[in-house]
């Protein structure tokens, strides 16, 4: 079931959307409700809300009303049909039978905006999450397309990367006058790009207008204030620092450079987060691997022990080693030199969890009644776990190992596609585990949820795992790789 959208004639200035309304196939329930808004030609808007809330369906629902659209998804690898990014770029040129002396033209100009060219003839398998990224970008704006459509691009990109993607797409938006949709959880960088907001909530729009409007109702109006759970900290901290005072004596910050100007108005306390370690669990020792003979090296000589009841938190740059350090730990890739201990107990969420599943319903996947009610998926029991959102498939795969027996449990990039309420709860469920003598390990690229959840903190560099950090002090010690609480904190403390 679905409505019409009123697609604008050349000469308009408007992109209107009235009554989309859309259900999936045996669900009763609309995934989108009556949604009607109204965006400018050139607009850059953002679109957030809770797992499940429509905004997924919403995209999809644009692509299919045959928009002149280019679309970019959350993971990079999926999207690729080829094997040079040469051949990625012109893909979607050759099938509109473009003539190939303007195809080649097509390709230089948009590898020159990107400043990709150097990367023209490299195998697409060779480049990293952000680098696939932004050929993905590359390729969908080849063809001469006015409206860009992204589903969480960030989900899978390193802080770094993401910056860099982000950067690109304002670029796009600013010096091409192209039309941005995002759908994104992680708005740390792509808050001060938008021109519009919208959350949805239960297949609604919650609230839209123009950014600092929009953030304003968020920061003052009391039955808004959960909206703020899905901003950057500094929205939060901001948030609070209203109430207190009683008045709004400026805009809320959007970018990391509006709060620290207000810095000095956010009274923070710099916290050690207690933890009991239960000694050594297991430790693997001058580990050398790589994926073929012709390779270079992703780790040479790397050791690093893990302790009972302790989180430990493994970032890094995409392409670093980060997956590649878990599957060893697993013991599904072997190095070449090395000892890693055998026999150990493991549980093992991979980044795509599509691959825990082998039954076409939930229900046959999660059996325990109160994992189904602890991770909120009882009324996905009878769906398919590929038909629901990504947030929800997240959820489905750590219900999976609900009543686990093993001592270890890894994480490959477990909050992407959560919302602010599921991430906290994966916190919760997580800091149960360690506090049970579990060790936990979590590779992610989501630092404000490592920030919460972890206690110690290495970084995959140059083929080497640096050795485990306390979180305060990674964070407070890195200007980068580091979390906007830390940030402020800096300026407050005169660590900048």
């Amino acid at each position: 079931m679905s409505s019409h959208s009123v697609r604008p004639q050349a000469e308009e200035q408007f992109i209107k959307f009235e009554n989309i309304t859309y259900c999936y196939p045996d669900s009763d329930k609309p995934a989108l409700d009556k949604v009607s808004f109204e965006i400018e030609k050139g607009d850059f808007l953002l679109v957030f809300g809770a797992s499940g809330s429509g905004k997924s369906t919403l995209l999809n629902y644009l692509k299919k009303k045959n928009m002149d659209y280019g679309f970019v998804g959350q993971n990079p690898s999926a999207q690729m049909a080829t094997d040079k990014v040469i051949h990625e770029i012109a893909f979607s040129l050759e099938n509109q039978g473009v003539a190939k002396d303007k195809m080649w033209s097509m390709i230089a100009e948009i590898s020159n905006f990107f400043g990709i060219e150097s990367w023209m003839e490299r195998d697409t398998i060779s480049l990293s999450g952000g680098e696939k990224q932004l050929v993905n970008l590359a390729a969908a704006l080849v063809g001469g397309t006015e409206v860009l459509l992204l589903d969480e691009p960030s989900a899978q990109l390193d802080p770094m990367a993401a910056v860099e993607f982000f950067s690109i797409l304002k670029r796009i938006n600013e010096e091409l006058g192209i039309t941005v949709i995002v759908v994104e959880q992680r708005l740390e960088e792509v808050l001060g790009m938008a021109d519009k907001i919208m959350a949805i909530e239960d297949g609604k729009i919650k609230i839209f207008g123009e950014v600092n409007q929009v953030m304003r109702d968020i920061c003052t109006n009391k039955d808004l204030y959960d909206l703020a759970e899905y901003f950057p900290e500094y929205v939060k901290m901001f948030r609070d620092y209203v109430e207190d005072a009683g008045k709004m004596a400026e805009n809320c910050p959007t970018t990391v450079k509006d709060a620290l100007r207000l810095a000095s108005k956010f009274d923070l306390e710099v916290g050690k987060r207690e933890y009991k370690s239960g000694g050594t669990r297991f430790a693997i020792k001058n580990i050398y691997f790589r994926y073929g003979k012709k390779d270079e090296d992703i780790f040479e000589d790397a050791s690093a022990s893990f302790d009972e009841g302790v989180v430990y938190g493994i970032v890094g740059g995409n392409g670093s080693g980060k997956s590649t350090l878990l599957k060893i730990i697993l013991g599904k890739l072997k190095p070449y030199n090395g000892k890693i201990p055998k026999g150990l107990k493991i549980d093992y969420i991979p980044q795509d969890p599509k691959y825990m599943f082998v039954s076409d319903k939930v229900s046959q996947i999660v059996k325990d009644r109160e994992a189904l009610e602890f991770w909120g998926i009882e009324d996905l029991v009878s769906r398919h776990p590929y038909d629901v959102s990504g947030g929800q498939m997240q959820r489905i795969a750590f219900a999976t190992i609900w009543d686990s027996k093993s001592d270890i449990i890894l994480f490959d990039e477990p909050t992407k596609g959560l919302d602010p309420v599921w991430k906290n709860k994966f916190i919760e469920y997580v800091r149960e585990q360690a506090d049970a003598g579990k060790t936990i390990i979590m590779v992610s690229h989501d630092v404000e949820v490592v920030a919460k959840v972890c206690d110690k903190i290495s970084m995959c560099f140059n083929r080497e795992l640096s050795a485990p950090m306390e979180c305060m002090d990674f964070f407070l010690d890195n200007k980068f790789f580091t979390t906007v609480r830390s940030k402020i904190i800096r300026r407050i403390k005169g660590r900048v």
